[in-house]
């Protein structure tokens, strides 16, 4: 990573001056968790003040590492977006949610949003006092990461895909299902 790193910092250096630089694309999609090949990747050359990116250089550094988040054809490649780590890594799980209209914000999520999951009250009104015994409040998981979404055509909702510690998937799992969890987005730091 700290080759990675440095690659990012030398290409967005190089891109502040004005000069152009060749730096990393995703030309394929790469779902989270699955390993980067060298047929993922493209290079571009590009220029601008602000920009980030993995070098071209840098390839065979980057093709094995596991793409932290989905990779979408067209993208720049960051130094965040992939990591050593297996995803999900040790103690942690990927857990599913189709959320409908008005469980989560209308503003559009990205795969590495940090959010929080809310536990709602049943149909009959209130979480049950036992859940709310077992988890201690209603708040279901105080940090989650966002790795992948899409739209939900059969619903109208979205079908969120989140990383979460391993000791509440179940939990979060069968709030989804009963229909009883709502998505909040927070701020990284938070």
């Amino acid at each position: 990573m700290l080759v990675v790193g440095c690659s990012a910092v030398s290409a967005s250096l190089v891109l502040a001056s004005g000069d152009t630089t060749a730096v990393l694309t995703v030309i394929r999609a790469v779902p989270a968790g699955q390993t980067l090949a060298a047929a993922d990747l493209g290079t571009a050359e590009i220029s601008g003040s602000g920009v980030t990116a993995v070098a071209a250089t840098s390839r065979d550094t980057v093709v094995g590492l596991t793409a932290a988040v989905d990779l979408v054809p067209g993208s720049l490649l960051t130094d965040g977006m992939v990591t050593r780590e297996a995803v999900p890594g040790p103690g942690q799980a990927v857990v599913g949610l189709s959320l409908k209209p008005g469980l989560l914000p209308e503003a559009e999520l990205r795969a590495g949003t940090t959010v929080m999951l809310v536990l709602l009250p049943a149909p009959t009104g209130t979480p049950s006092r036992a859940d709310v015994e077992r988890i201690g409040s209603d708040v279901l998981v105080p940090r989650a990461r966002v790795l992948s979404e899409t739209s939900d055509s059969t619903t109208g909702g979205r079908l969120v895909s989140l990383l979460v510690e391993k000791a509440i998937a179940a939990e979060v799992s069968r709030a989804a299902a009963a229909g009883t969890v709502s998505l909040v987005v927070i701020g990284p730091g938070t």
